[in-house]
């Protein structure tokens, strides 16, 4: 078969050529026509609106939006392109200070973040775009009252952009970003411009000279730093202008199954707050959701199990090498109080490899930062503005922290006068903060800091080493940060847990920790100096932090935030209870004594006389100690400072219990629980009285002599090796303690507070009243004149500001201080009585002014 078909294809191929004609004479040769060569095709015009077209030449930046950047000398254009898709997507714009204002009249501190700003683009018209804040504290479920409040409230135009380009397919924008990322959008011009009007007026921000610093566009986040330009506003208060860093991160907040939870006043949240109008019934339309993370069971129905996904905590390869281990230590002291609500390794931590390929601004990653230059800690977390689910954190941890008692206590005594004294400290300061988050223990706490480790350090063989006090502070406040990084608040009720005994007993510290909550101030632990194995601060969460915990992370069946109400109740109801009391930034270092930074102790006034006495016993040994052969006299007056320090602080702080209110957050029926606003125990006051007049109003309270100030030098590293700070004034400091103790305790705010807790006491109850207070000190200030002993420098001052005190309550026209206007008035009667010339020439002009003093204010001059 195939032989047959070879036979054909020859035979048609041999027919085919028989039939071809034999080739012809080639025609003759002619010039070829001469032809215009075919142009190659035209391309079309590029579109000039074309986002190609118009960021040519720039550098491409991927990222969260698209980026374009262009930087020619002072010029720096950046463009972003925006998706349809992002149109009406909440992003969140955090502001955080990376410099501060130190010395000047703004008011700007670094590491405070100034705001958290949600943020969302909508489309004007084919023109333009419009980055708006939406209204989130306005919020309804029900469609008509929706239409009222889109009717009743604008929402809030950040910035309009002319769209620039498009892609050709319509679904992308390009917009000019340049002026909006340098404008000042978190509106810190309004701080800056509020600074003290005596001092120069504070500063403004000229978005012109400012620009952007650094600018990197992340998978989750743009993170870029603004140095603004701020100018004086007058004459004083500052530099003419300087430049002030922000750093910006703006995310897109990703999808989430995530349920709210509500608040409770009793137990400590960061919250996000809203008002529904969704019932005309009720009288309360405000609602807090706690701000926490979305951790969930993997296994619902293991009574222990880890998470869906864990909060995943990388350590910065900043960190000194001999810390990263004391802050994975802090970081997982609190995966036990996760175990009691059925999560296991809720937390994870992970060093951060020394060649990493990320950046420690990246949101994908939660990071302890290691920073310098930074006098305190901060938790730095985003959460989500309409539901308070955390998305991501960081904390940044200033060196200072671990250098402790190091160089960044190495500073020259406050000559602070009387005046100055009286101007830093009265009246009364509240607790409230701009932002609780961010932590001023290490700024704050410094003094507690110093006072502990020059203790610990006279005791010699009997204290720990100075490595192991630092390690302790380390590992206590990352654990607070990371406590804040949980959503929880400051407590500062919790130090009123333990015992002064108990805080000196090793077994009990250590599985408690030296207060109820990591979340308060901790002082150091000064019960433990001198106590083998006792810890001086907390190296383990405390009963507060594992309730507080179970309040916002344990799973309740329940299909709303609504329906957990009945389960959350059941846990906040407890409040009440030892240990587990609640008091944050809003009420600190005010009314209440038992809420205060930087004590201990379930009766604080144990910690106080515990504090004056170990304050004073540094000063004088600093002295009798004094140094080694060969090393400079700054050894004596570190130690001596510290003590010094210590002193004042705790004076303050005693001066606070005296006409004190107790607060309480329990609602009725809690069990053991308090009413809103009591008296603090009338023995309690009386205590802090006489520690005052013992500690501070008796003779030569301050161990201030000739030996001491010939003692007292420089830092001998400090630059150029000499300073000119080489006679430290403690007179003046001396004379302001004692004048800012009289003050406070005759200060007209301190009768009022008196006068209302004796009208808060049930009738035939003991009470503090105004006339003890007054006896107590001028009994004090003027037993020289009692005694008939001679006074000196010291006490003649203390005598005229008794008095000077007295005229000032006894013109008083407050109507609550009405009993105390008249006590005084009869103690500057009787002061004017007993006033004889004195045993020698100093104290004979000295009591002829003070009777001239009190005869001037009876008996004005140019009245009868």
């Amino acid at each position: 078969m195939q032989l047959a078909t070879s036979a054909l294809i020859i035979g048609l191929a041999s027919a085919a050529l028989a039939q071809t004609p034999p080739p012809t004479a080639p025609p003759a040769q002619t010039p070829p026509a001469q032809t215009t060569p075919t142009p190659p095709p035209t391309p079309p015009a590029e579109d000039p609106k074309s986002i190609g077209a118009i960021t040519k030449g720039f550098d491409k930046l991927p990222g969260v939006f698209t980026l374009y950047r262009k930087k020619e000398g002072s010029s720096d254009t950046i463009y972003a392109e925006i998706p349809t898709d992002k149109l009406g997507k909440f992003t969140l714009l955090q502001v955080t200070n990376s410099g501060g204002t130190q010395g000047t009249s703004a008011e700007a501190a670094p590491g405070l973040i100034t705001v958290d700003l949600p943020l969302e683009f909508k489309k004007l018209d084919n023109d333009r775009l419009a980055l708006v804040t939406p209204l989130t504290r306005l919020r309804t479920n029900r469609p008509e009252r929706q239409r009222l409040l889109d009717r009743s409230y604008p929402e809030e135009i950040v910035q309009s952009f002319p769209i620039a380009g498009k892609s050709p397919d319509g679904k992308t924008f390009l917009i000019n970003l340049s002026s909006f990322l340098k404008s000042d959008v978190a509106e810190l011009g309004a701080q800056l411009s509020g600074g003290n009007p005596f001092s120069g007026g504070g500063y403004g921000i000229s978005t012109e000279s400012s620009f952007v610093d650094t600018l990197k566009n992340l998978p989750e986040n743009i993170s870029y730093r603004v140095n603004h330009y701020l100018t004086r506003r007058s004459p004083g208060g500052g530099p003419r202008a300087f430049y002030l860093p922000v750093s910006y991160s703006w995310s897109i907040l990703p999808p989430s199954d995530y349920r709210p939870r509500l608040g409770d006043p009793r137990v400590g949240y960061f919250t996000t707050y809203f008002n529904t109008s969704d019932s005309d019934a009720s009288w309360d339309t405000g609602v807090n959701y706690i701000q926490r993370w979305n951790l969930k069971k993997r296994d619902p129905r293991a009574a222990l199990s880890d998470p869906v996904k864990p909060i995943t905590f990388w350590i910065d390869n900043a960190t000194p090498l001999e810390y990263r281990d004391d802050v994975k230590t802090a970081l997982l002291m609190w995966n036990p109080a996760f175990e009691r609500v059925g999560i296991k390794n809720a937390i994870e931590v992970k060093q951060m490899p020394d060649n990493a390929d990320w950046d420690i601004a990246d949101v994908r990653y939660n990071v302890v930062r290691w920073t310098v230059d930074m006098p305190f800690a901060i938790a730095l977390f985003r959460s989500n503005p309409l539901t308070g689910e955390i998305i991501n954190a960081n904390i940044n941890m200033d060196a200072g922290f671990a250098t402790g008692g190091g160089s960044d206590f190495d500073f020259h005594f406050d000559n602070l006068t009387p005046q100055q004294a009286r101007d830093k400290f009265l009246p009364r300061p509240g607790g409230a903060i701009k932002d609780a988050r961010y932590c001023t223990r290490n700024e704050a706490g410094r003094s507690s800091l110093a006072l502990g480790l020059a203790a610990n350090e006279l005791v010699g063989n009997a204290g720990m080493s100075r490595k192991e006090f630092i390690r302790q502070y380390i590992i206590e406040v990352v654990g607070h940060e990371m406590g804040h990084i949980l959503g929880l608040r400051h407590n500062f009720a919790a130090t009123n847990s333990l015992t002064a005994k108990q805080l000196a007993d090793a077994k009990t510290v250590k599985a408690q920790g030296i207060s109820a909550s990591i979340m308060d101030y901790n002082a150091s632990n000064l019960f433990a100096i001198g106590k083998p194995g006792v810890d001086v601060y907390s190296q383990t969460i405390g009963a507060y932090d594992k309730w507080a915990i179970e309040y916002g992370y344990r799973e309740i069946a329940a299909g709303t935030p609504e329906g957990e109400r009945f389960g959350l109740n059941q846990i906040a109801r407890k409040a009440s209870l030892p240990g587990l009391r609640y008091e944050s930034d809003g009420s600190a270092n005010g009314i209440d004594p038992s809420v205060q930074t930087f004590d201990l102790a379930q009766d604080n006034l144990d910690y106080f006389e515990k504090d004056f006495q170990t304050s004073l016993n540094v000063m004088k040994t600093a002295i009798s100690r004094g140094t080694q052969s060969g090393q400079s006299y700054y050894t004596i007056s570190r130690r001596f400072q510290a003590g010094f320090r210590g002193y004042l602080n705790v004076v303050f702080s005693s001066l606070t219990v005296i006409g004190g209110v107790k607060f309480g957050n329990n609602f009725q029926g809690d069990p053991a629980g308090e009413l809103p606003a009591v008296p603090y125990p009338v023995e309690r006051q009386r205590r802090a009285l006489r520690l005052v007049t013992k500690y501070v109003l008796a003779p030569n309270a301050l161990p201030v002599t000739p030996e001491v100030l010939a003692r007292l030098t420089f830092n001998p590293n400090a630059e150029g090796n000499e300073s000119t700070g080489r006679a430290p004034n403690l007179l003046d400091s001396t004379l302001a303690i004692r004048s800012l103790a009289i003050g406070l305790l005759l200060d007209p705010s301190v009768f009022q507070s008196v006068a209302n807790n004796e009208f808060r006491t049930p009738a035939g109850k003991d009470r503090l009243t105004g006339d003890e207070i007054i006896s107590e000190v001028t009994s004090a200030t003027f037993r020289d004149l009692i005694a008939k002993t001679p006074t000196n420098l010291i006490s003649r001052s203390s005598q005229r500001t008794t008095v000077e005190d007295l005229i000032f309550l006894a013109r008083s026209n407050q109507p609550s201080v009405g009993d105390a206007r008249v006590s005084a008035r009869t103690h500057l009667k009787t002061i004017r009585a007993v006033i004889g010339r004195g045993v020698n020439k100093a104290d004979a002009a000295h009591y002829a002014e003070l009777a001239s003093t009190i005869d001037r204010f009876f008996k004005p001059v140019g009245t009868n």
